[in-house]
């Protein structure tokens, strides 16, 4: 909310850039802390220092360090046993439970929105433009492949966003047209990489399997029913987390942000019928996310978070500059 408010409404400079900021400051602190009260205060800090680097370094090269922050924390975590997300306020305990190990949708919907938001900063640099657009897709490439390994908890929501949006990226690198049939061959190369990981994960994850290679192991046993079953409690649970959980009002808030971020910039461009990576990765994102997870509306309103803080930070960015000129 306080990013839509940000991109829409004509605020002072320092509340404009507090209401951007904000949003950033808590959802970060959220996934490393474990105390509220320490919350609050590394919050109100945080914000704070975020403000005075506004001022000396722009709004995009701030919202662009929380991103690169957040991916180094997050994936050094991840490799390391997830000991810091284990603890913290957004986190659950990523010790080996019923059915489930490896990243939380809450980090991992942080992690692919920062990664997202490295992509859309090199979207923006005029010099060195390719080569900043690779070095940030090698960078959503890792939050791929990590979030997805088996031995890292092989998050079956992952393969079948992840894989997409990198495809989408390596598509739009190399000026390739999305089409029906572009469309088409990533669905079905991100099923096949989602099947190759289930089955590697049953074959070689021993007693420590995902739930990927656990649900192999039950369509093996009891039929292929099963899997029709996971996808109609999933359903079941999205369903209850998109209209009747406090979930619900953190994502269609962002739902709405986003599409006024996207309105906003398609009314600036020069030409309306292009979009941009940043837009394309950004709606493709939230459709797949909240399709492919059984907590997709948690996973999607924090990957919005990132979203919207980028998309202000742009306005704000672009309001300062026509200022200058005019």
């Amino acid at each position: 909310a306080l990013c839509i408010a940000g991109l829409s409404i004509t605020l002072p400079r320092q509340i404009a850039f507090a209401c951007m900021i904000l949003p950033l400051a808590i959802t970060v602190s959220s996934l490393i802390l474990s105390s509220i009260a320490t919350l609050l205060g590394v919050t109100v800090a945080l914000t704070a220092v975020s403000l005075f680097w506004v001022n000396s370094f722009g709004a995009k090269n701030t919202v662009l360090s929380y991103a690169v922050a957040s991916v180094i924390v997050i994936l050094v975590d991840i490799m390391t046993g997830c000991h810091l997300l284990s603890s913290s306020i957004l986190g659950y305990s990523f010790s080996e439970g019923a059915r489930y190990y490896g990243i939380g949708n809450e980090a991992y919907g942080l992690l692919l929105g920062a990664a997202t938001t490295i992509v859309a900063y090199a979207e923006t640099c005029r010099t060195g433009y390719r080569g900043y657009l690779a070095a940030a897709g090698i960078v959503l490439a890792s939050v791929v492949i990590l979030s997805g390994l088996p031995s890292f908890g092989a998050k079956g929501g992952d393969v079948l966003v992840g894989i997409p949006l990198l495809l989408i990226f390596c598509s739009r690198f190399y000026n390739i047209r999305l089409s029906l049939v572009t469309l088409g061959i990533i669905s079905l190369t991100s099923l096949s990489v989602l099947i190759c990981v289930a089955i590697l994960d049953n074959r070689f994850g021993g007693q420590h399997q995902s739930h990927l290679g656990r649900m192999v192991e039950l369509a093996e046993s009891q039929g292929a029913s099963v899997i029709s079953k996971e996808a109609l409690r999933k359903l079941l649970i999205e369903g209850r987390l998109l209209t009747m959980s406090t979930w619900a009002c953190t994502f269609w808030i962002g739902v709405l942000g986003l599409y006024n971020a996207v309105a906003q910039k398609r009314s600036g461009r020069e030409h309306p019928g292009q979009r941009g990576i940043w837009e394309i990765l950004a709606i493709v994102g939230v459709i797949c996310i909240v399709a492919f997870n059984d907590a997709g509306a948690v996973a999607a309103s924090l990957f919005l978070v990132f979203v919207l803080c980028w998309a202000a930070a742009q306005r704000s960015t672009a309001k300062t500059q026509a200022t200058i000129r005019y």
